[in-house]
């Protein structure tokens, strides 16, 4: 299994040069030597052949997120797990958007329709949905991401709010929804969120990035980024942001938007560099609509 895993490493680290580092694709692709690929499609087992997510847990397992339910697969076959009607231990929903491993080990995956928790002993789900008469329910059933804090908190994003879990004690705690929204807040369509070294996280909607504050337990504005990309011609508030990454080497802060490239910024100086596509230019990004940020292991 480890053979094939290395190839699934390779795919997804020469898909991500290519969509984010624009020209550097051509240095990727020069430096791995790839000498085959092996597939995996509808005729080995999986329900589809488009998949959304790939994670691995602690056992070695494989598993793969499509748009018709979850797949686990051990190197030699592939076992699907779906929603059933009726059955409330089986998954929340079959399209999923989001899977995590946390660093205890237990696998979580964002669906459509809710949250659902693997239980490897009983092969079953534990699930959470979305109620409008529980404050501590989920924000929204479609979930988009989910991250694991320093805490071990699971911050979980959806199209209709944020929410804090906890899965050793199953409690949910709202950031913010469409019934409980602080007003200086457009869009409570979350893509995703990030922990910076101090602890605060930064949150990532439709429209703007905003701060989660430790100290107070509240959301509030990102200032000083605003003020930096305000500097330079790009107002964050009303910018899709699609993903983040925090370079923990230098410190630095990585946001994709649809369509004003990729930001660097840095939390201590508030210094921000814009990476953009340019026609003319062959050296600059692909395209101005981000996916997708992450580093290259070396």
């Amino acid at each position: 299994m480890l053979r094939y895993i290395r190839y699934i490493v390779i795919v997804i680290r020469i898909s991500l040069a290519i969509v984010c580092f624009g020209s550097a694709n051509q240095l990727s692709l020069a430096q791995v030597q790839i000498h085959r690929f092996e597939r995996i499609t509808v005729d080995d087992g999986l329900p589809m052949n488009g998949v959304n997510k790939i994670v691995q847990d602690h056992d070695g397992f494989i598993w793969f997120g499509t748009q018709d339910g979850l797949c686990r697969y051990d190197a030699n076959s592939i076992r699907v797990f779906r929603h059933q009607d009726g059955d409330t231990t089986s998954l929340a929903g079959n399209f999923i958007q989001a899977e995590i491993i946390t660093r205890n080990g237990t696998l979580l995956i964002g669906t459509t329709e809710g949250l659902s928790v693997y239980n490897p002993l009983t092969e079953t789900f534990t699930n959470y949905h979305h109620d409008p008469k529980k404050p501590s329910s989920l924000a929204g059933n479609y979930i988009m991401s989910l991250y694991e804090d320093s805490k071990q908190n699971i911050w979980i994003c959806s199209q209709e709010g944020l929410n804090i879990f906890q899965p050793g004690t199953g409690t949910m705690q709202r950031v913010f929804s469409k019934e409980q929204c602080p007003p200086f807040v457009p869009s409570v369509y979350c893509m995703n969120v990030i922990e910076l070294p101090n602890g605060n996280m930064v949150v990532a909607t439709r429209q703007g990035v905003w701060l989660w504050n430790t100290a107070t337990s509240s959301i509030e504005p990102y200032h000083e980024l605003w003020k930096a990309t305000i500097a330079q011609g790009i107002d964050l508030q009303s910018k899709y942001v699609s993903a983040m990454y925090y370079n923990s080497q230098y410190n630095k802060l990585w946001l994709g938007t649809t369509d004003a490239g990729a930001l660097y910024y840095d939390p201590a100086t508030h210094q921000l560099k814009i990476f953009q596509h340019h026609p003319k230019n062959i050296s600059t990004l692909n395209s101005n609509n981000i996916r997708d940020i992450a580093q290259e292991r070396t």
